[in-house]
């Protein structure tokens, strides 16, 4: 799957024990050329537990090029 700078998507995390996982939201973050060459990417985990953590930035419905976000998140580290 290609994915797209700034593009939100549903990753599987695994459990700490390996036992089981949740699919949760991300923010793509690895840019265009490394996207296109790599099998990889870079993601940030986002979050509605909007505490205030250092370096946490909140994204909001306002701040979405396109698409829908259901909740006011917050990217974490």
């Amino acid at each position: 799957m290609k994915v797209i700078q700034r593009e939100i998507v549903l990753i599987e995390y695994p459990f700490s024990d390996l036992l089981g996982s949740k699919i949760r939201p991300a923010l793509i973050i690895s840019n265009e050329l490394f996207n296109k060459k790599s099998d990889n990417c870079i993601a940030a985990h986002l979050t509605t537990v909007l505490k205030d953590e250092p370096y946490s930035v909140n994204i909001t419905q306002d701040d979405l090029e396109s698409g829908e976000l259901m909740k006011p998140s917050i990217l974490t580290t």
